[in-house]
């Protein structure tokens, strides 16, 4: 592999944790390269065929290589060779058995263990909740338009994803055990909005580069949709409307979006009951993950 160039550290996800401000800092330090090729790491036959040869970028002098790939946190790994379909993933027809689809955290941690003896891994962190209602809003229109409830959502195999992903502590277990501690990074959503230049800092200290001051704009951070557009896209469900029409009308909503917000009821997704539930499955995971991390994330908002 002369040509070869291979990462000094992977940003494994998950998604909707912050991973497009990470990127917009990588883009500002002049001293890093973000590139995006891990995703081969989940496909069986692309990675038994050429396993890291796929890394054949090459980077400017001096650089320092984070490839990023937010979809690794989930931990799931398909035969290949083409991607899983949405529409097979957002099915409530579709199981993990079908097409040998699996989640293997452990498989995961050692190939990427294989790319380079001094690899680092960064893993991103949300509090669960607020996650899996962030990614809800993120396949909402894809879903099957007879019922895009939270709970269906749930029971999609990307929803069954999520749920599992969210136990943050298997996966840090697992790249603890294939790498070492100290090569693996956490990195809380909630901190990198309080204290972004603190996590700035750290994160430059992990991947041993100089830090740089902040000077990120708001607009580098993806906050996603809100509550008041999932709220209009079931809506449009209900009204028979798929996602090529909701496209279509969305010229003539954009210009009211500020009549709509008071039209619009902010109404959570995620009720009272199914929250309470969420965050007990979740505590135990947490718990073990503030042990292994040695960061309070009660002081965060998880549920320990």
């Amino acid at each position: 592999m002369k040509d070869a160039l291979l990462p000094h550290a992977i940003l494994i996800g998950p998604y909707k944790s912050g991973s497009t401000f990470l990127r917009a800092f990588f883009s500002a330090h002049p001293d890093i390269q973000w590139s995006r090729h891990a995703h081969f790491l989940q496909n069986d036959t692309v990675y038994k065929r050429i396993g890291n040869d796929l890394y054949l970028d090459r980077a400017g002098p001096g650089k320092l290589v984070v490839d990023m790939f937010e979809g690794i946190a989930t931990g799931y790994l398909y035969p290949g060779p083409e991607p899983v379909p949405l529409s097979f993933r957002l099915s409530q027809m579709s199981h993990y058995e079908t097409d040998g689809l699996r989640v293997d955290h452990q498989e995961l941690a050692r190939r990427i263990s294989t790319i380079s003896p001094d690899i680092k891994v960064i893993i991103l962190m949300r509090e669960q909740v607020a996650w899996l209602r962030s990614v809800y809003h993120h396949f909402i229109e894809h879903m099957e338009s007879r019922d895009r409830s939270f709970i269906t959502f749930l029971r999609t195999l990307e929803g069954k994803t999520a749920l599992s992903a969210g136990m943050f502590d298997r996966t840090i277990e697992a790249y603890c055990s294939q790498l070492s501690s100290d090569r693996v990074l956490t990195v809380q959503l909630e901190r990198m909005v309080s204290q972004p230049d603190s996590v700035f800092i750290d994160l430059c200290e992990f991947l041993g580069v100089p830090p740089i001051k902040n000077n990120l704009p708001e607009s580098a951070k993806n906050t996603g949709k809100d509550l008041r557009a999932g709220v209009l896209i079931r809506l449009f469900s209900r009204l028979g409307l798929e996602k090529d029409d909701y496209e279509k009308i969305r010229p003539y909503i954009w210009p009211i979006k500020n009549v709509l917000k008071y039209l619009v009821p902010n109404r959570d997704p995620i009720n009272r009951e199914t929250r309470a539930l969420l965050q007990a499955i979740y505590s135990v995971s947490n718990y073990r993950s503030s042990q292994m991390i040695n960061i309070d994330l009660s002081e965060l908002g998880y549920s320990t």
